[in-house]
C-alpha cells in the first residue's frame, strides 16, 4: 500500500489536522499500519503530534500550548 495523506480544515480554510498513513510488512509477512497525526490551532501553530502503530499510540507523542511550549510529552510502546 502506498503512503497517503488525509487532512481536515477549519471553516476559514486553514489546516486543522493532517494524518499521514503507510503500511509496512514485517519479517513474518504481517502488515503494520503506521500513522502520524498532527493537529493545529486556528493560529496555525502545532497543537499535537502523535505517532501510531496499528491502532495504538507508539513512539513520541507531544501536546503543545498555543505559544509553542510543550504541554505534555510521552513515549509509547504499543499504547502504553
Amino acid at each position: 500500500m502506498k503512503p497517503y495523506v488525509d487532512a481536515e480544515y477549519y471553516s476559514d480554510g486553514s489546516i486543522k489536522c493532517v494524518r499521514q498513513y503507510r503500511t509496512e510488512v514485517d519479517a513474518d509477512d504481517i502488515p503494520n499500519f503506521h500513522c502520524t497525526h498532527t493537529e493545529y490551532y486556528e493560529s496555525g501553530r502545532v497543537k499535537l503530534k502523535y505517532h501510531y502503530l496499528n491502532i495504538f499510540a507508539h513512539g513520541e507523542c507531544i501536546d503543545y500550548y498555543e505559544n509553542g511550549q510543550i504541554k505534555k510529552q510521552k513515549n509509547y510502546i504499543g499504547g502504553k
